[in-house]
């Protein structure tokens, strides 16, 4: 099979699977949410936002530089995969005996303490990662695929049965944790089908070294994200209880699954923006331009509407037990095109070569939102945690990036792609508002509707974006042509 069908079938899996999956996850996230309740989903969320911390220890951030050495000499697989296997078995073994001890300054009870050891045991399969970048080097896009739906469908039908059954959380942190071995176990057995490819599991510690050279700045960077991302989640659980985490963990979850959105788009794109940055730095400005009014015409309609119709959405999929988390919802949500817009920065700066200022700001968000959710949080609880995760997002952050010559241009793009959405996005809440007793469906489908008419009354939205579409397509057949005749 030619390298350019390889790379078309691939992507296709990979699309359809994300999808699958996303909608999958959502739905069987969305059904624990309802049948746990506030106080038990509180203490499930807890388990892992603790576990999260220490989970980043199971890497170190070697993957990433394990796909990149392997893709220049496949004859170096085996060594290195070997090599990498035993590192993360050994960094796992590490990060849950860390998490033990740093538990017992916690505070919490002998229950949560009880879970947070079961779930940990699961690092122990962190090394699965490894056969990941295998299949993606070897364009066995549907090696990892079919276990990742295999094991999710698994989660859903559990999340049913359990359901059903009645029973307590701790059967669904077992679930949540331990999937993990059959899929572990999948990848093994697709991984043999791999021709000449058969892991050596003897120690190099010129590897090991070289690993984790090229991949500090990778771990420092995840520590930082994760900071941003889960601390919150702690700091509410110390000062307040289970059921006030319960709420806002619940508000998270819907707002996090927002994130494959950009994180999908990217993957198409991400290839146009290093490939023009080399050849052309007007088409490379373009991409940008344009990747960021895609966000903003998804992202702020969104913010828009979830701030208005917060309560009937918490209602639609938690019901009436998580109604007071409504408000933090309507903060929350304006998170979203910040991070929309930090996702496309992000893949900006690695196609730019400025790879170190991801680390720089993700150390400054990380601290910024710490002091922020030490400040808030105590005070005004789960709107206070809201609040801090927008000023993280949007703040000093742009501030600070602004600073960086290089970098001003998308922060303009991002801010001029807006103005248009968020006129069309306004316009469009003064029908929101004015029928809200309306049934939310109708409500949503109707605002759509007129939001995309505003679009294009406006000229947000032209014969200038199918367009670009269309080279998106073509340029990416044309450029996978070129490099199988030059290969």
């Amino acid at each position: 099979m030619s390298t350019t069908r390889k790379i078309a079938i691939n992507s296709i899996v990979l699309l359809i699977c994300k999808i699958i999956y996303s909608i999958l996850f959502i739905l069987a996230s969305l059904l624990i949410v309802r049948y746990l309740g506030k106080e038990r989903y509180g203490k499930f969320s807890i388990v892992f936002a603790y576990l999260s911390f220490f989970q980043i220890l199971t890497s170190l951030g070697i993957d990433q530089i394990v796909i990149k050495e392997i893709s220049k000499d496949n004859s170096k697989q085996n060594n290195i995969i070997g090599n990498a296997i035993i590192m993360k078995i050994v960094f796992s073994v590490s990060a849950i005996f860390i998490s033990y001890i740093s538990l017992q300054f916690m505070g919490y009870t002998n229950e949560i303490k009880f879970f947070i050891y079961i779930a940990s045991l699961s690092m122990l399969m962190s090394f699965n990662t490894i056969y990941l970048g295998l299949f993606q080097i070897h364009f066995k896009t549907v090696y990892y695929a079919i276990p990742e739906l295999f094991t999710l469908l698994a989660f859903l039908i559990f999340t049913l049965l359990f359901i059903k059954l009645k029973v307590s959380v701790f059967y669904f942190i077992i679930l949540q944790s331990f999937l993990i071995i059959p899929q572990t176990i999948i990848y093994i057995y697709f991984s043999k089908k791999i021709s000449n490819f058969q892991p050596i599991y003897k120690i190099d510690f010129t590897i090991w070294n070289f690993l984790l050279k090229e991949a500090w700045p990778i771990f420092l960077t995840c520590v930082f994200s994760s900071v941003t991302m889960r601390i919150d989640q702690l700091i509410l659980f110390k000062h307040f209880d289970a059921k006030t985490l319960g709420l806002y963990s619940a508000v998270v979850k819907l707002t996090e699954a927002l994130n494959i959105i950009p994180g999908m788009f990217m993957v198409s794109i991400f290839p146009l923006l290093c490939s023009h940055f080399e050849k052309s730095n007007h088409k490379f400005g373009k991409i940008n331009y344009l990747t960021f009014k895609y966000m903003n015409i998804i992202s702020i309609p969104i913010a828009f509407g979830t701030s208005i119709l917060s309560q009937k959405l918490i209602y639609l999929f938690y019901g009436n037990n998580f109604l007071p988390a409504s408000n933090a919802l309507s903060i929350l949500i304006w998170a979203e095109p910040f991070i929309f817009f930090a996702i496309v920065n992000g893949s900006i700066f690695y196609a730019s070569g400025m790879q170190k200022h991801v680390f720089v700001l993700s150390l400054f968000g990380a601290v910024q939102n710490l002091i922020l959710n030490l400040l808030l949080i105590p005070k005004y609880g789960i709107v206070g945690a809201s609040l801090s995760t927008v000023f993280t997002f949007f703040g000093f952050g742009f501030i600070l990036q602004y600073q960086i010559e290089k970098m001003r241009q998308p922060i303009k793009d991002f801010f001029i792609t807006a103005l248009k959405p968020a006129i069309c996005s306004a316009i469009m809440c003064i029908f929101t508002y004015f029928f809200y007793s309306l049934n939310i469906f109708l409500i949503i489908i109707l605002s759509t509707l007129i939001y995309s008419f505003l679009l294009i009354v406006t000229g947000c939205i032209g014969s200038e974006d199918l367009e670009y579409l269309k080279q998106i397509i073509n340029y990416k057949k044309k450029e996978i042509s070129n490099s199988e005749i030059s290969n």
